[in-house]
């Protein structure tokens, strides 16, 4: 297992689920600060890196940061549409942010409350 699977799985207490991989935010695969790891879809992982390939190709963008380099009023109705489909790639991935901090968020409560909060809940 790679290590940041493993960081991933101590720091949530729960198995990475089947067909999901984990996610470097920053895209540095050697931050494995929690807080820069997601677990998402694969196919919404290759979605995410197969637009951002086209996005960097097409506009030219910074290794550091997503910035565009053209003009909005330049833009074709093919980058568009790429814009459009990473800003849904990017909803996606929110969601499983959520999700994930969700999580966190519940085993926070868990160690500074002990059971007594799924007691309070039930």
């Amino acid at each position: 297992m790679k290590n940041y699977r493993s960081i991933y799985e101590k720091c949530l207490r729960c198995k990475i689920p089947d067909g999901f991989v984990i996610h470097h935010i920053d895209f540095n695969r050697e931050n494995n600060e929690i807080s820069n790891l997601i677990a998402i879809p694969e196919q919404l992982h290759k979605d995410y890196h197969k637009i951002i390939t086209q996005i960097r190709e097409q506009f030219g963008i910074d290794d550091n940061h997503i910035k565009f380099t053209t003009k909005i009023n330049d833009v074709t109705m093919y980058e568009a549409q790429m814009l459009y489909e990473y800003c849904n790639i990017i909803f996606e991935i929110q969601k499983w942010r959520s999700e994930k901090l969700r999580i966190m968020h519940k085993i926070f409560n868990e160690d500074l409350y002990g059971n007594s909060i799924k007691s309070s809940q039930e």
